[in-house]
Protein backbone atom coordinates (compact mmCIF):
# COMPACT_ATOMS: atom_id res chain seq x y z
CA UNK A 1 0.00 0.00 0.00
CA UNK A 2 3.01 2.16 0.47
CA UNK A 3 4.07 1.70 -2.99
CA UNK A 4 0.83 2.21 -4.36
CA UNK A 5 0.34 5.53 -2.26
CA UNK A 6 3.40 6.72 -3.34
CA UNK A 7 2.63 6.02 -7.16
CA UNK A 8 -0.76 7.54 -6.85
CA UNK A 9 0.90 10.46 -5.23
CA UNK A 10 3.84 10.87 -8.43
CA UNK A 11 0.64 10.51 -10.91
CA UNK A 12 -1.08 13.24 -9.08
CA UNK A 13 2.01 15.41 -9.35
CA UNK A 14 2.36 14.90 -12.72
CA UNK A 15 -1.23 15.74 -13.27
CA UNK A 16 -0.97 18.91 -11.50
CA UNK A 17 2.28 19.65 -13.62
CA UNK A 18 1.41 19.05 -16.90
CA UNK A 19 -2.18 21.27 -16.10
CA UNK A 20 0.18 24.15 -14.64
CA UNK A 21 2.12 23.64 -17.48
CA UNK A 22 -0.80 23.92 -20.04
CA UNK A 23 -2.19 26.85 -18.14
CA UNK A 24 1.48 28.56 -18.11
CA UNK A 25 1.51 27.97 -22.45
CA UNK A 26 -2.36 28.98 -22.38
CA UNK A 27 -1.08 32.04 -20.55
CA UNK A 28 2.30 33.03 -22.28
CA UNK A 29 -0.53 32.62 -25.75
CA UNK A 30 -2.83 35.42 -24.29
CA UNK A 31 0.28 37.46 -23.28
CA UNK A 32 1.57 37.51 -26.90
CA UNK A 33 -1.69 38.26 -28.30
CA UNK A 34 -2.64 40.82 -26.27
CA UNK A 35 1.23 42.31 -26.93
CA UNK A 36 0.23 41.74 -30.08
CA UNK A 37 -2.92 43.78 -30.19
CA UNK A 38 -1.17 46.65 -28.13
CA UNK A 39 1.46 46.97 -30.69
CA UNK A 40 -0.97 47.36 -33.39
CA UNK A 41 -2.65 49.44 -31.81
CA UNK A 42 -0.69 52.04 -30.85
CA UNK A 43 1.29 51.37 -34.04
CA UNK A 44 1.40 54.53 -36.87
CA UNK A 45 -1.47 54.67 -39.04
CA UNK A 46 -0.74 54.21 -42.49
CA UNK A 47 -3.82 56.77 -43.63
CA UNK A 48 -5.55 59.70 -42.34
CA UNK A 49 -8.18 58.80 -40.14
CA UNK A 50 -11.15 60.85 -39.99
CA UNK A 51 -13.45 60.42 -36.53
CA UNK A 52 -16.64 62.48 -37.17
CA UNK A 53 -17.43 63.57 -33.94
CA UNK A 54 -20.90 65.84 -34.54
CA UNK A 55 -21.94 66.45 -37.72
CA UNK A 56 -25.80 69.29 -37.74
CA UNK A 57 -28.57 67.25 -38.91
CA UNK A 58 -28.69 69.59 -41.95
CA UNK A 59 -25.28 70.50 -43.23
CA UNK A 60 -26.24 74.01 -44.84
CA UNK A 61 -22.63 75.03 -45.51
CA UNK A 62 -19.81 73.15 -46.70
CA UNK A 63 -15.90 73.73 -46.93
CA UNK A 64 -15.30 73.73 -50.72
CA UNK A 65 -11.94 74.03 -52.47
CA UNK A 66 -10.47 77.85 -52.57
CA UNK A 67 -12.49 78.58 -49.01
CA UNK A 68 -11.24 79.93 -45.99
CA UNK A 69 -11.57 77.31 -43.10
CA UNK A 70 -11.89 78.85 -39.48
CA UNK A 71 -10.92 76.53 -36.89
CA UNK A 72 -10.67 75.74 -33.51
CA UNK A 73 -8.41 73.05 -32.53
CA UNK A 74 -6.40 71.06 -30.11
CA UNK A 75 -3.38 69.39 -31.44
CA UNK A 76 -2.03 66.26 -29.28
CA UNK A 77 0.82 63.57 -30.00
CA UNK A 78 -0.91 60.04 -30.85
CA UNK A 79 0.64 58.33 -28.35
CA UNK A 80 0.40 57.09 -24.82
CA UNK A 81 0.25 60.41 -23.08
CA UNK A 82 -2.00 62.50 -25.48
CA UNK A 83 0.54 65.26 -24.62
CA UNK A 84 -1.10 68.77 -26.17
CA UNK A 85 1.47 70.30 -28.54
CA UNK A 86 -0.52 73.29 -29.83
CA UNK A 87 -4.39 74.74 -29.34
CA UNK A 88 -6.36 77.54 -30.86
CA UNK A 89 -7.72 77.64 -27.18
CA UNK A 90 -4.43 78.52 -25.41
CA UNK A 91 -4.80 81.93 -27.67
CA UNK A 92 -7.54 83.69 -26.45
CA UNK A 93 -10.38 81.22 -28.41
CA UNK A 94 -8.83 82.80 -31.45
CA UNK A 95 -9.54 80.33 -34.41
CA UNK A 96 -7.20 78.97 -37.25
CA UNK A 97 -7.71 80.23 -40.48
CA UNK A 98 -6.31 78.96 -43.67
CA UNK A 99 -7.23 78.17 -47.62
CA UNK A 100 -8.59 74.99 -48.21
CA UNK A 101 -7.19 73.11 -51.09
CA UNK A 102 -3.99 75.32 -51.54
CA UNK A 103 -1.35 74.30 -49.38
CA UNK A 104 -0.37 75.99 -45.89
CA UNK A 105 -1.23 73.07 -43.39
CA UNK A 106 0.19 69.77 -43.04
CA UNK A 107 -1.50 67.08 -45.40
CA UNK A 108 -3.22 65.11 -42.95
CA UNK A 109 -5.11 68.50 -41.94
CA UNK A 110 -5.85 69.85 -45.42
CA UNK A 111 -7.37 66.36 -46.59
CA UNK A 112 -9.25 65.52 -42.72
CA UNK A 113 -10.59 69.04 -43.16
CA UNK A 114 -11.98 68.70 -46.91
CA UNK A 115 -16.46 68.98 -47.08
CA UNK A 116 -16.27 69.70 -43.50
CA UNK A 117 -20.12 71.19 -42.56
CA UNK A 118 -20.40 74.43 -40.61
CA UNK A 119 -19.75 73.41 -36.95
CA UNK A 120 -19.28 69.96 -37.54
CA UNK A 121 -16.26 68.72 -35.38
CA UNK A 122 -14.06 65.89 -36.21
CA UNK A 123 -11.08 64.07 -34.59
CA UNK A 124 -8.34 63.48 -37.49
CA UNK A 125 -5.24 61.06 -36.55
CA UNK A 126 -2.60 61.65 -39.24
CA UNK A 127 0.55 59.48 -39.38
CA UNK A 128 3.86 61.51 -39.69
CA UNK A 129 3.98 60.72 -43.61
CA UNK A 130 1.54 63.27 -44.15
CA UNK A 131 2.37 65.35 -41.27
CA UNK A 132 6.30 66.30 -40.60
CA UNK A 133 7.74 63.21 -41.72
CA UNK A 134 11.26 62.43 -40.37
CA UNK A 135 12.25 65.98 -39.75
CA UNK A 136 9.75 66.94 -37.16
CA UNK A 137 9.27 70.80 -36.52
CA UNK A 138 9.51 72.88 -33.45
CA UNK A 139 8.48 70.88 -30.45
CA UNK A 140 7.20 68.17 -32.48
CA UNK A 141 9.48 65.31 -33.44
CA UNK A 142 10.00 63.30 -36.70
CA UNK A 143 8.42 60.23 -37.32
CA UNK A 144 4.87 62.21 -34.74
CA UNK A 145 1.43 60.50 -35.33
CA UNK A 146 -1.10 63.88 -34.02
CA UNK A 147 -4.32 64.12 -33.26
CA UNK A 148 -6.25 66.76 -33.89
CA UNK A 149 -10.30 67.80 -32.15
CA UNK A 150 -11.11 70.06 -34.60
CA UNK A 151 -14.05 72.62 -34.83
CA UNK A 152 -15.24 74.49 -37.82
CA UNK A 153 -16.64 77.73 -36.82
CA UNK A 154 -16.39 79.84 -39.91
CA UNK A 155 -16.13 79.49 -43.70
CA UNK A 156 -15.66 82.30 -46.11
CA UNK A 157 -15.81 81.71 -50.03
CA UNK A 158 -12.95 84.07 -50.39
CA UNK A 159 -8.82 84.15 -48.96
CA UNK A 160 -8.12 87.17 -46.14
CA UNK A 161 -5.31 89.22 -47.37
CA UNK A 162 -2.13 87.65 -47.03
CA UNK A 163 -3.51 83.75 -47.60
CA UNK A 164 -2.43 82.18 -50.70
CA UNK A 165 -5.03 82.41 -53.49
CA UNK A 166 -3.76 79.87 -56.03
CA UNK A 167 -6.25 77.15 -56.61
CA UNK A 168 -3.68 75.76 -59.10
CA UNK A 169 -1.32 74.52 -55.85
CA UNK A 170 -1.46 70.91 -55.34
CA UNK A 171 -0.29 68.11 -53.45
CA UNK A 172 1.51 65.79 -54.80
CA UNK A 173 0.73 63.31 -52.09
CA UNK A 174 -2.54 62.05 -51.75
CA UNK A 175 -3.04 60.22 -48.53
CA UNK A 176 -5.87 57.17 -47.90
CA UNK A 177 -8.43 58.68 -45.64
CA UNK A 178 -10.54 56.14 -43.74
CA UNK A 179 -13.57 58.28 -42.11
CA UNK A 180 -14.77 56.77 -39.03
CA UNK A 181 -18.36 58.07 -37.70
CA UNK A 182 -18.61 58.45 -34.55
CA UNK A 183 -20.87 61.30 -34.42
CA UNK A 184 -23.12 61.97 -31.23
CA UNK A 185 -25.99 64.45 -31.88
CA UNK A 186 -25.97 65.88 -28.28
CA UNK A 187 -27.09 69.61 -27.77
CA UNK A 188 -23.75 71.22 -29.58
CA UNK A 189 -24.35 74.44 -31.76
Amino acid sequence: STGSSGIERRVREAVVSTQSTGRSVKMKIILILMCLLWIAACAEPSEVIIQILYKPKECKEVGQHGDTMHMQYLGRFFDENRKTFDSSYNRNNVPFSYQLGVGGVIEGYQHGTKEMCLNERRRLIVPSKYAYGSRGTGNIPGHATLMFDIHLVQINDEAPAGLCQSKQQRSSLQPVIRIVNTQSRLAMS
